[in-house]
C-alpha cells in the first residue's frame, strides 16, 4: 500500500495569530485610520467637484463652441476625418472612436465612425455654450457607422491616401505581423506613401506596407477562389504580411512612433528608456540618431508648465486621447476613460510654444465620466500672428466694429454707473494706468474703466462715454546676445487716440 503523499506546505512565512487581547486593542486605531482616510478623499472630492464647477460657469468667456458627448462604455482613442461638406453655419467631417473597449464581455468592441457637425467660429452664441449636458449624447455627433471589432483596441490611425483604410492595435491575431510581443500604442500612418509604422514591448519599431497587404490579398483570393470574385473577405480572414523592416535599439517599450511628413523612410520613435531615435530605413535597421535622457538631480517641479497660456478642465476622468483638427484650427476633440479602479481625472493643458505641445496632469474623479468632447478655445484669448507684431509700433489698429443696439447700449450704462473695468492680459502681465502725483511718486492701477460720464463740447447735459481708443504701451527688454525680447510692462491710457508703441527698457 502506498502512503499517502503529505499535504503540500504553502509558500511563504506561516502566520501567527494575534492575541485575542491584542487585536481588540487594535481594532480602535485601525477604525480611527479607515475613518480619517474617508474624510481627507471626501474632503478631496469636494475641491475637486469645486473646481469643475468654477470651470463650468467660465465656459462661456472661454470657449468659442463646446460639445459634450456621453459615452456608455470607455474609449481610448478618437481621431478626425477628412472634412466631407462646407456649410454656411457649420460643417460635417467623420470622427472615429473606438467604444466598448474595456466591457465584461457581453458587448463586443466597436469601432464607431459618427458624422460630427463642427460649428464654425463665431457660431454659437455663449448661453448656449454654456448649456451642456455632462450626461447625454451630443445632437453634433451622429453615429454613421459600426464596425464589429475583433479584441481590444487602443489606437486608430487613418490612411491619408485612402480615408476608407483605418489601422488599429488590437491584443488578437494581426494581419500585419513582426512584434513579438503585445503593441499597444505606438502606431501612425505615412502622409507620403502606404505605411505603417509600430511600436511595442518587445522594443522594435516594425515598418510595413500596405501594398503588400493588397498583394497579399489578391493571391490568396486568386489561388484559393479562382473562379470566385466576392472571394477577397473570406481570404482577408487569415491572411498575414510580414514586415518591410524591423528596427531594434530601444531598451524598452517603445510608446510613440511618427513619420517624417515629406519622406516614407525617415521616422522616429521614443520609448520607456528615455530615448528618442532617429531611423532611415535607406540605411539599415540601426539607429541614425539616438538622443538620451540627460541625468539631473531631481527636482520640484511647478504646478504650471512654462509657458501655460490655456487648461481644459473639463474632463473629471483621465485623458487619454485628443486629436487636432486639421480642417478646422483650434478644434480639438478629446477623450477621458473610465477610471473606477484608479480614480484620477485629468486635464488638457496647451503651452505657448512653436510645437504647440499638450501635456497631461491627473487629478483625482468625482463620477464615473466618460466623455468625449469637442472644443475650442475663444480666439478673444489668442490672436493670428500678422494681427499683432513684436516690437513693431502701429497707429490706428482697429480691433473690432461692433454697432450697439438699445439693449447693448443699456448694459454698457450700468456698467459705467458701477465703476467696472476692463482688465487684459499680456504674457501674463496684468494691464495697468500709469499715475503720476507730485515728485516720483507713481503707482499702477489695474484694467481700465470702461467708460466714464462727462459733457459733450457746447452741451450741460452729463452723458456716457466709453473708453473705445486705448492706447497701449508695450515695455519690452531686448537680449543683445540671442535678439529675442521679453515683455516686462504692459500699460494703457484710455483716450480718443488709437496706438500701440513699443519701448525697450534696459536693466544694467
Amino acid at each position: 500500500m502506498e502512503e499517502a503523499s503529505p499535504t503540500p506546505r504553502k509558500r511563504g512565512r506561516p502566520r501567527k495569530d494575534k492575541p485575542k487581547e491584542e487585536r481588540e486593542r487594535e481594532e480602535p486605531a485601525a477604525a480611527e485610520k479607515v475613518r480619517e482616510r474617508a474624510d481627507k478623499k471626501s474632503h478631496h472630492s469636494s475641491a475637486v467637484d469645486e473646481k469643475y464647477v468654477q470651470w463650468k460657469s467660465l465656459v462661456p468667456v472661454l470657449y468659442d463652441w463646446l460639445a459634450n458627448h456621453n459615452l456608455l462604455w470607455p474609449s481610448l482613442s478618437c481621431r478626425w476625418g477628412p472634412q466631407l461638406e462646407q456649410g454656411k453655419f457649420k460643417n460635417r467631417q467623420p470622427l472615429y472612436a473606438l467604444l466598448a473597449v474595456v466591457t465584461d464581455g457581453s458587448v463586443p468592441n466597436t469601432l464607431v465612425i459618427a458624422n460630427c457637425e463642427v460649428v464654425k467660429s463665431r457660431v454659437a452664441a455663449a448661453d448656449h455654450v454654456s448649456e451642456f449636458n455632462e450626461e447625454a449624447c451630443s445632437p453634433f455627433v451622429k453615429k454613421y457607422k459600426t464596425i464589429i471589432h475583433p479584441g481590444e483596441v487602443n489606437r486608430i490611425r487613418e490612411l491619408p491616401q485612402n480615408n476608407s483604410i483605418i489601422a488599429t492595435h488590437t491584443d488578437c491575431p494581426e494581419v500585419l505581423t513582426g512584434h513579438q510581443e503585445n503593441a499597444e500604442f505606438a502606431l501612425a500612418m505615412c502622409p507620403a506613401e502606404p505605411f505603417v509604422l509600430s511600436g511595442g514591448r518587445d522594443k522594435s519599431v516594425v515598418l510595413w506596407s500596405i501594398q503588400d497587404h493588397v498583394s497579399t490579398l489578391t493571391t490568396d483570393a486568386a489561388t484559393k477562389y479562382p473562379r470566385s470574385s466576392g472571394s477577397i473577405i473570406k481570404a482577408a480572414d487569415n491572411s498575414s504580411v510580414g514586415p518591410r523592416g524591423i528596427f531594434l535599439g530601444h531598451e524598452d517599450t517603445v510608446e510613440d512612433v511618427q513619420f517624417c511628413p515629406s519622406s516614407a523612410q525617415e521616422f522616429c520613435s521614443v520609448g520607456d528608456d528615455s530615448c528618442l531615435i532617429l531611423w532611415d530605413a535607406r540605411v539599415g535597421s540601426s539607429p541614425v540618431v539616438k538622443v538620451g535622457k540627460k541625468k539631473e538631480h531631481a527636482t520640484r517641479t511647478p504646478n504650471s508648465p512654462p509657458g501655460l497660456f490655456f487648461q481644459h478642465a473639463g474632463h473629471r476622468d483621465k485623458v487619454v486621447d485628443f486629436h487636432w483638427n486639421a480642417a478646422d484650427p483650434w478644434t480639438i476633440v478629446s477623450v477621458s476613460d473610465d477610471c473606477e479602479t484608479s480614480g484620477g481625472g485629468g486635464t488638457l493643458q496647451q503651452t505657448k510654444d512653436p510645437n504647440t505641445a499638450f501635456r497631461v496632469e491627473l487629478v483625482d474623479a468625482l463620477t464615473l465620466q466618460r466623455s468625449l468632447q469637442i472644443w475650442r478655445m475663444s480666439d478673444l484669448i489668442y490672436r493670428p500672428e500678422e494681427e499683432f507684431k513684436m516690437r513693431e509700433d502701429e497707429f490706428c489698429k482697429v480691433a473690432c466694429r461692433v454697432t450697439l443696439d438699445a439693449a447693448s447700449a443699456k448694459n454698457f450704462k450700468e456698467k459705467i454707473d458701477d465703476y467696472y473695468r476692463v482688465n487684459m492680459i499680456l504674457d501674463n502681465l496684468p494691464v495697468a494706468i500709469l499715475w503720476e502725483r507730485g515728485q516720483r511718486k507713481v503707482f499702477y492701477e489695474r484694467g481700465f474703466r470702461v467708460g466714464f460720464k462727462g459733457k459733450s463740447a457746447g452741451s450741460n447735459n452729463e452723458r456716457d462715454f466709453i473708453h473705445n481708443h486705448p492706447n497701449f504701451k508695450v515695455m519690452y527688454h531686448k537680449d543683445p546676445e540671442t535678439n529675442f525680447a521679453r515683455v516686462v510692462g504692459f500699460e494703457v491710457t484710455a483716450n480718443r487716440f488709437c496706438s500701440v508703441l513699443y519701448y525697450s527698457t534696459h536693466f544694467s
